[in-house]
C-alpha cells in the first residue's frame, strides 16, 4: 500500500523552524531582548507619575524641594530612576540591580528614623519619630502587576508570531 502525505509544506517548515529556535534557546533570548526596553519604560513611567507599579500614588514630600530639584519624590538627581530602569538580560531572565544609597528604604519604607524633640501647636514638648514612607518603584509581589504582564506578554506574543507564524 502506498500512502501519500499532503498538507501545508510552508506551515510545516515554519513549525520546524519554531521548534528548532525554541530548542536552541534563541526564542527566549529574542523575547527578552524585545521586552527589556518596555520593562525599562514601565519603571520610568512610574517615576515620572510618582506611582507604584500597582497604581497608587506615592506619598508627597513632606517638605517640597526648593530651587531646580522640582518634581515628585525620588527624582532629585535622577540616579535612582536611572538605576531602577536599567534592565539587563541574564541567562535566566531579566535583572534590575539597584544599589543606590537609600534604594531599599524608598522601596520598602522605614518605620523609625530619627527621633527629635519639638513643640506641638500649643507649645508643649513632644517626641517626633520620622520614618520614610514606602514609595515602591518596582513590583514587590512575586508576580508583575496585570497591566505590566499584559504589555510584556503582548510584545512577546507579537514577536513570536512575526518570527515563526507568518
Amino acid at each position: 500500500m502506498n500512502a501519500e502525505l499532503t498538507g501545508d509544506d510552508a506551515g510545516l517548515a515554519r513549525l520546524l523552524r519554531a521548534l528548532d529556535a525554541q530548542a536552541s534557546g534563541a526564542v527566549g533570548r529574542q523575547i527578552l531582548e524585545r521586552v527589556a526596553p518596555e520593562l525599562s519604560a514601565l519603571v520610568r513611567r512610574g517615576f515620572d507619575a510618582s506611582r507604584s507599579p500597582r497604581g497608587p500614588r506615592w506619598r508627597k514630600l513632606k517638605r517640597p524641594r526648593r530651587g531646580g530639584g522640582g518634581g515628585g519624590p525620588l527624582v532629585a538627581t535622577g540616579a535612582l530612576r536611572e538605576e531602577a530602569s536599567t534592565v539587563r538580560i541574564e541567562s535566566g531572565g531579566l535583572l534590575i540591580d539597584v544599589s543606590a544609597p537609600g534604594a531599599l528604604v524608598h522601596l520598602y519604607g522605614s518605620r523609625g528614623g530619627s527621633v527629635t524633640q519639638g513643640r506641638d501647636a500649643r507649645g508643649r514638648f513632644e517626641a517626633v519619630v520620622r520614618g520614610t514612607p514606602a514609595r515602591p518603584y518596582l513590583p514587590l509581589a512575586p508576580a508583575l502587576p496585570r497591566p505590566w504582564q499584559a504589555s510584556l506578554n503582548g510584545l512577546a506574543t507579537a514577536l513570536w508570531r512575526s518570527l515563526y507564524l507568518r
